[in-house]
C-alpha cells in the first residue's frame, strides 16, 4: 500500500467558471486528459495484459473492462465546490500498487474512455441532468459499437447496479462530447 505522506500527487488548479460553461470546459479537460493518457504505453500494456487473460470477442472485452473498473475502484463524490479530475495514469498506478482508488463519475468516465480507447474503441462523454432543475449532475462514458448494436451505448461503471448499455432512467437534458471528434 502507498503511504499518503510519501505519495506525490500532481495537482493543477484552474478556474472553470460556473454553470454550463464550466461543464463544457470540464468535458474538454476530460477529453484532453483521456487522449493524453491513451498515449501512455504503460496503459496500453496494462489493458492488453488484462484482456489477454479472458476475452475472445468485443462484448467480452467490454465486459472485462467494465467489471474491472467496478471491482477495482470505489465511487466517492468530489469535495463540495471542487471538481477533481484524477488522470487514468494516476488511477492505474494506484491500482497496480494494490490500492482501491476512490473516483467520482468523471474520473470513472475518463478511466473507461482511456481503457477502451487504447484497445480501439471510439468513446464519448455524456453529461446529463437527471433532475427537474435541468442542471448537469452526472457524466459517464459512451462506447460506439457500430458492428454490434449500431450506435452508442452507455458505459457507466460508477452506477453500482448498471451493466453495459444502462443509462439513467430519467434524463431531462444531455450534452455529448466525443473523445475523437477532431
Amino acid at each position: 500500500m502507498l503511504q499518503a505522506e510519501t505519495m506525490r500527487v500532481p495537482i493543477k488548479r484552474q478556474y472553470l467558471g460556473e454553470g454550463d460553461n464550466a461543464i463544457y470546459k470540464t468535458l474538454d479537460l476530460m477529453k484532453d486528459i483521456s487522449l493524453e493518457s491513451m498515449k501512455n504505453p504503460n496503459i496500453r500494456y496494462f489493458v492488453a495484459s488484462m484482456l489477454s487473460r479472458n476475452p475472445v470477442n468485443k462484448l467480452e472485452e467490454l465486459n472485462s473492462i467494465f467489471n474491472f473498473i467496478k471491482r477495482r475502484t470505489r465511487f466517492l463524490r468530489d469535495p463540495i465546490n471542487y471538481e477533481l479530475l484524477q488522470t487514468p495514469d494516476f488511477v492505474i498506478m494506484l491500482i497496480n500498487s494494490g490500492e482501491m482508488p476512490t473516483l467520482d463519475c468523471d474520473d470513472m468516465a475518463m478511466l473507461a474512455a482511456t481503457m477502451l480507447g487504447v484497445v480501439g474503441y471510439d468513446t464519448a462523454f455524456k453529461a446529463v441532468s437527471t433532475n427537474h432543475d435541468n442542471e448537469f449532475n452526472h457524466v459517464y462514458c459512451l462506447v460506439k459499437l457500430s458492428n454490434l448494436s449500431g450506435g452508442w451505448m452507455g458505459f457507466d461503471p460508477s452506477n453500482p447496479i448498471a451493466s453495459i448499455g444502462t443509462e439513467p432512467p430519467i434524463i431531462t437534458r444531455a450534452y455529448i462530447k466525443e473523445v475523437w471528434d477532431d
